[in-house]
């Protein structure tokens, strides 16, 4: 059974495979690997508390500088909605009296007031859950809700602190998410290394072919311009390949062609000069 060639068409089916694998590992090593250093350098114990103690900082400073009191809850919403990788509770005399959902809530439930627009808006911009939620990975407020527990739970175990504001203290409670950030950075800078992968091997693939043409145009240039004895070499045995071995066979039989005009050419010279010799001698 005779043996089938390979083509441009199975290469590139073949390129393509490759590159695919290439590109899965190359996503899986930086996409494991980066989470691995995550993990163990960024979401510790120590790392987080440090980190919520600087939020807590933070907003502190941000309270005095406002001088804000606890009635102020549009303020306070404003802060959380700057900080939305951030979950706080803030209690006074004992009891919740702000969340960084609570505005969000309470916007969800109330009709809209006459100093509202008709889209429910009013003149003071409210702070949007939505990111929130997308930082913390729930699709919807829904999905958020069946785990408001958890997260209220998880800032509880974390302590509280004392806030001062201007009408008196206060006690905070935050748990943060920015390494939920960071797995998001690296699943996107994963994927586009993946995506650059992928397109190195296809790029690499069409550049030899390119290549060949591009060798196969110089021969044939060099041979119809320049030198008719100028070799034409194939490589492979894909389309190309096939094709330089024919225009190689054609050259051949051009110049094999050539040699019998220019023997012809002679012979029928001799034959005229030796028959005008004849008839010139007596």
């Amino acid at each position: 059974m005779k043996r089938r060639a390979p083509s441009l068409y199975f290469g590139l089916i073949m390129s393509i495979i490759f590159g695919i694998v290439v590109a899965t590992a190359v996503y899986l090593f930086l996409r494991v690997g980066s989470n691995f250093l995550i993990d163990r350098y960024y979401v510790t114990a120590e790392k987080r508390q440090e980190r919520r103690d600087d939020y807590l900082g933070k907003f502190q400073e941000w309270a005095t500088e406002n001088d804000m009191s606890s009635d102020d809850t549009e303020m306070l919403a404003k802060w959380a909605n700057e900080h939305p990788y951030v979950y706080m509770l803030i209690y006074k005399d004992d009891q919740l009296f702000f969340s960084s959902d609570m505005k969000d809530e309470e916007a969800e439930s109330e009709e809209p007031s006459p100093d509202e627009g008709e889209d429910g808006s009013d003149s003071q911009e409210k702070p949007s859950l939505q990111p929130w939620l997308e930082f913390l990975g729930f699709s919807s407020l829904v999905e958020y809700e069946e785990n408001k527990e958890k997260l209220i739970a998880e800032a509880e175990a974390n302590g509280h602190k004392v806030i001062t504001l201007s009408d008196g203290d206060v006690f905070a409670a935050v748990t943060e998410f920015t390494h939920e950030l960071y797995y998001d950075v690296v699943n996107v800078a994963a994927f586009v290394a993946a995506a650059l992968a992928l397109m190195a091997v296809l790029i690499a693939y069409m550049r030899s072919i390119i290549s060949k043409i591009k060798r196969l145009e110089t021969d044939v240039t060099i041979v119809s311009r320049y030198d008719m004895n100028h070799k034409i070499v194939g490589e492979g045995e894909d389309e190309i390949g096939r094709l330089s071995q024919n225009v190689e066979t054609m050259r051949n039989f051009l110049i094999e062609n050539i040699k019998r005009e220019r023997e012809a050419m002679s012979a029928n010279t001799e034959l005229v000069t030796s028959v005008s010799h004849d008839l010139r001698t007596p």
